[in-house]
């Protein structure tokens, strides 16, 4: 999953780990128009849950953060 959030773009991460999904997330910053994003900060681990919809709000909330 993706959002935008100000002049942030985010990937969010969920991976599913057997009954759990990881919560992992990507923080990309485009400098100007026309040009790359770049990649500023990721997550690594925000922990697991037992649902998606778990593994994707938790990175959500560290990116916004």
């Amino acid at each position: 999953m993706q959002f935008d959030y100000e002049e942030f773009h985010t990937d969010v991460l969920p991976l599913d780990e057997g009954r759990r999904c990881c919560a992992r997330a990507k923080i990309y910053r485009r400098v100007s128009a026309g040009e790359d994003a770049v990649e500023l900060k990721y997550s690594g681990d925000l922990g697991d849950s037992p649902s998606d919809a778990g593994a994707i709000e938790a990175p959500q909330r560290w990116a916004i953060q």
